[in-house]
């Protein structure tokens, strides 16, 4: 299952409910994990910029994305980030090295039919 960082932000009262009631908030926050088939792994409250981060893993985007917009319905911002698994790094480097193969061959293509025409 994909896993996600989520940076929460909660309206005035949203956030001092939080504080206040962590205990409690922690287990109503991962019962509305589950009613999206996703896993709560943990939630953090921070002080600055968010209200707290939460590490949650998702069936799919679209399932992560669902959660996102029911929380904000609910008064609470989320900024989804998804975490890339040490597969999806070697995948992308892979395409990235596939591509300048090509650019390169094309360049070189380019040259020899340019020295043909001289």
């Amino acid at each position: 299952m994909p896993t996600y960082v989520l940076l929460l932000r909660n309206d005035a009262s949203g956030a001092t409910q939080m504080l206040f009631n962590l205990v409690s908030g922690y287990a109503e926050y991962e019962k509305s994990v589950q009613r999206f088939s996703g896993e709560l792994v943990a939630l953090y409250p921070v002080v600055g910029r968010f209200d707290a981060i939460s590490i949650v893993r998702f069936q799919d985007p679209g399932a992560c994305l669902a959660f996102v917009l029911a929380s904000e319905g609910d008064g609470q911002y989320a900024e989804q980030l998804q975490v890339l698994e040490l597969d999806d790094l070697h995948q992308a480097e892979a395409v990235h090295l596939a591509a300048l193969r090509a650019v390169a061959a094309d360049e070189s293509s380019a040259r020899a039919a340019a020295r043909k025409e001289q």
